[in-house]
């Protein structure tokens, strides 16, 4: 993250959001937190985006993984439901 520095204060506020243990487990708590990690995802992708750099690449496909493996989660979540 040193060689984009654009993303740094991006990076924190999602890590800053994912926070611990889920002390409320209630579904609307449950969304609640998963929007803001959602909109710091969000805002940091759009930062990578601008960034033509080779380290901006490499942290845009770890999000694409993650944003792929996160739609799995939701199918296979709902194929229970």
């Amino acid at each position: 993250m040193r060689r984009i520095p654009q993303c740094r204060n991006r990076v924190e506020r999602l890590l800053g959001c994912r926070g611990g243990v889920d002390d409320d487990l209630r579904i609307s708590a449950l969304s609640t937190a998963n929007a803001r990690l959602r909109a710091a995802l969000v805002d940091l992708h759009a930062a990578v985006e601008r960034d033509p750099s080779s380290e901006a690449r490499a942290l845009e496909a770890e999000i694409w993984d993650e944003l792929r493996r996160s739609t799995e989660r939701r199918l296979m979540s709902g194929a229970l439901a």
